[in-house]
């Protein structure tokens, strides 16, 4: 990789590495000098190690500087020389949400109160720092979550209104989710925020609520979605073979099994609010059909397996 020099004598040059060079950081790299109609120039330094240059990653400034000890800060990094690497903030690692050569995103991980730098580390070298490079975690900044209402949501667009204290006033800075899914934010204040929630796996699923300039919030709340369900046709033939259609809500692809009695019904297809099967034989009776999203088992629904409803082939 170039150097472009600045000035030169017969004993020194000095030149400049530019941040687009492309030359890795962290990793010990051999120096070459050519001297116009003169050559190459011999390294004499016994140890190899010091005919070495290594490109070190550098910490100029870190944004927000407190957090809450609750982790999920998500914090501002600008330098020069990230790549993939570690970050620690105050000892602790921060997880990593984007990177480039010049900035770095990352969530800090929960810790107790204290206050530490900030460091990159690559290939086993630890960052410096130009300016100041501290985080204080603490906690008396962490959000709270008091009440949720409606608690409790059937898979159309319901709107929720959570309560609770230290959300600010900016949508962009808030993350709210349940079940892994982020619910979209319609309206927030500093003690309230306006969610709509669509479709969600069934069951009863833990409120996450970070305000990425503090952290996650405090406190416990949860969003339960209805276990329900009901099929159609409700009876075919005995020979199987009947396409089932269960309409309801909490559906997950991968995660929901239908049994008509102890025979399953075959997955075609799971949406959110819809799953398609195909009967199983079994000889004329009604059977009781059991759905189950993960562990969450839905009200059973009734199925008759039906002579009449059989096609004979006579001929």
């Amino acid at each position: 990789r170039p150097c472009s020099v600045i000035n030169s004598t017969s004993t020194e040059i000095n030149c400049q590495l530019s941040p687009d060079s492309g030359a890795p950081v962290g990793i010990p790299l051999p120096v070459t000098v050519l001297v116009n109609n003169l050559g190459s120039a011999i390294l004499i330094m016994p140890k190899e190690y010091d005919r070495r240059f290594v490109v070190l990653p550098v910490v100029d400034s870190v944004f927000p500087l407190v957090g809450s000890t609750t982790g999920q800060t998500r914090l501002s990094i600008s330098g020069s020389g990230f790549s993939d690497g570690l970050i620690k903030v105050a000892g602790v690692p921060c997880n990593v949400v984007s990177i480039d050569y010049s900035h770095v995103v990352c969530d800090t991980s929960p810790s107790e109160a204290n206050r530490g730098s900030v460091v990159f580390y690559v290939n086993s070298i630890s960052s410096s720092c130009s300016f100041d490079c501290t985080f204080q975690y603490s906690g008396s900044i962490a959000p709270n979550v008091s009440t949720v209402l409606p608690n409790s949501v059937s898979g159309n667009a319901t709107t929720v209104v959570i309560t609770g204290s230290g959300f600010g006033n900016e949508s962009a800075d808030l993350m709210v989710s349940a079940a892994n899914i982020l619910l979209d934010v319609t309206e927030v204040t500093d003690s309230s925020i306006t969610v709509l929630v669509g479709a969600l796996p069934a069951g009863t699923h833990v409120l996450k609520v970070v305000v990425m300039s503090k952290g996650l919030a405090t406190g416990y709340a949860t969003l339960t979605s209805i276990a329900q369900a009901s099929i159609s046709p409700t009876l075919g033939s005995i020979a199987g073979g009947t396409p089932l259609i269960i309409t309801g809500n909490g559906f997950v692809a991968g995660n929901t099994t239908v049994m008509l009695a102890n025979s399953p019904c075959r997955i075609l297809d799971v949406t959110p609010d819809t799953v398609r099967c195909i009967t199983p034989p079994r000889t004329e009776g009604q059977v009781l059909v059991n759905i189950k999203v993960y562990d969450v088992v839905y009200p059973p629904q009734r199925f008759n397996y039906s002579k009449a409803q059989t096609p004979d082939i006579t001929s």
